[in-house]
């Protein structure tokens, strides 16, 4: 069934799809450079690419890696093993001299080696891969995540660069729309002068009107020389949002018609939340990360088998012989039986670092919450100041243009047409403010509801 509140809502969509239209060609075209050129963008995206590669890193882990390594050893003293040769040889080698009645046989000396090698060499290449590691799997999934963070971390960030683009480029057409309206209080403040000056000449006036419309146009005046600073202002910081020279030109649009938007009632926004979830994104990718961590610190239940090969030379005096090339292969095994309750102490620190990172996740649902709440509220705010200053707008004009001709008749004090033209004059800028504050509202909204098309 269809209630008045579902087609007030698609009135109010068809409406704001109109102004955004007409803002899409200038604005958009901003933002696809602000997400081109913005600085800290750039930071978050070299961010994301190095965590791609510790993911090929962590990766590595699972393959087999291979180190050269080489000694060289020089060593004098320390221990040594006696070797008794001539002992246990030189009466042997007597018997048999006497039985060849010759001396073939020369005695030996009775000798000793260090267990220290001395001028000895070793080069080999040592590789080995694990077999069996659950740390490996751990610390590949953890990179992971970290990548998925980082890619929703950008995606907040481009929603926050569009709306703080959308911010100041409305803020920005909004001191220019105020410098049009003071401009134009100028002229009437200037016609104000001009006919108190021909009133003073025929006498039908006192010099006061004219000494008081002098003071208007110089207030006004000095007003505008203000407002041109904060329209420096508000370029710079356009043009830095963008990366650009801060003096750089912004094109503008014409809200002329826009403007003019007939008073109707903003139903409350009640759209679904369903595509704001980088937010939510990063909070269970960090509650993901702490599940992973705890798997890693829980005290040793699983082993970690590895295998390795040596390859090399070794021997004395850089010697190549037929017996220096060696090799040497095994499996070795590591098991934490007892640690003294490190390991378990550990995975403690990790559950609780679990139980905070899903405390973490619903109060960023109730922030996103509270903040998609605050933003409905604004808009439907603006937008009524919005309508109720426009309704005043036809009143203001008409009741200054009687008074402006009451007073050419003589029939009416300055002061009272002066009022009249200071309230157009407000009433005027607050038009420009209020449907100024009303596009950053819906800016602001915009962003909150994550309803921006980011690539």
């Amino acid at each position: 069934m269809i209630t008045k509140t579902t087609i007030a809502f698609f009135a109010l969509a068809l409406m704001i799809s109109t102004v955004a239209k007409a803002q899409s060609t200038n604005l958009d075209a901003y933002i696809q450079e602000a997400f081109k050129s913005n600085e800290n963008l750039k930071q978050h995206s070299i961010e994301l690419e190095k965590s791609l590669y510790a993911l090929k890193e962590a990766k590595t882990l699972f393959l087999p890696a291979t180190t050269l390594g080489a000694n060289y050893m020089l060593a004098q003293g320390g221990r040594a093993i006696s070797l008794p040769l001539g002992d246990l040889m030189n009466p042997v080698y007597n018997t048999l001299n006497n039985l060849t009645e010759s001396q073939q046989f020369k005695p030996l000396s009775n000798t000793s080696e260090n267990l220290n090698p001395n001028n000895f060499y070793d080069v080999k290449l040592h590789t080995s891969v694990d077999l069996y590691n659950k740390q490996n799997n751990y610390h590949k999934k953890i990179k992971e995540e970290q990548i998925n963070i980082h890619k929703s971390n950008i995606a907040v960030y481009k929603r926050q660069l569009v709306k703080e683009v959308k911010t100041a480029w409305f803020h920005y057409q909004q001191l220019l729309q105020e410098r049009g309206i003071y401009q134009s209080a100028l002229d009437m403040i200037c016609e104000s002068l001009r006919i108190n000056e021909v009133l003073l000449k025929n006498g039908r006036i006192h010099e006061t009107p004219v000494l008081r419309s002098q003071t208007e146009r110089k207030g006004i005046e000095n007003s505008l020389v203000a407002l041109e600073g904060k329209i420096k202002n508000a370029k710079a910081y356009f043009n830095f949002l963008l990366n650009k020279p801060l003096d750089s030109e912004i094109i503008v649009d014409d809200f002329s018609s826009s403007i003019q938007l007939s008073p109707q009632e903003l139903p409350a926004f009640q759209l679904s939340s369903a595509n704001n979830s980088e937010k939510l994104d990063i909070a269970r990718s960090f509650t993901r990360i702490a599940g992973l961590q705890y798997k890693m610190d829980k005290p040793g239940i699983y082993p970690t088998i590895t295998t390795f090969i040596d390859l090399g030379v070794q021997d004395f005096s850089w010697k190549v012989k037929k017996g220096s090339p060696y090799y040497v292969a095994g499996i070795n095994m590591r098991w934490d039986i007892f640690t003294f309750g490190r390991n378990k102490y550990r995975a403690v620190q990790s559950e609780l670092g679990i139980k905070q990172t899903q405390s973490q996740y619903h109060l960023t649902q109730q922030r996103i919450e509270l903040e998609e709440r605050e933003s409905e509220t604004l808009c439907e705010t603006t937008f009524k100041n919005y309508t109720t200053t426009v309704s005043q707008i036809a009143l203001a004009e008409k009741y200054y243009s009687d008074q402006l001709k009451i007073y050419k008749e003589g029939r009416l004090l300055y002061i009272e047409l002066l009022d009249a033209q200071n309230q157009l004059t407000q009433i005027r800028i607050r038009r420009s403010v209020d449907f100024m504050s009303y596009q950053i509202a819906n800016a602001e909204f915009e962003h909150r509801k994550a309803l921006y098309k980011i690539d």
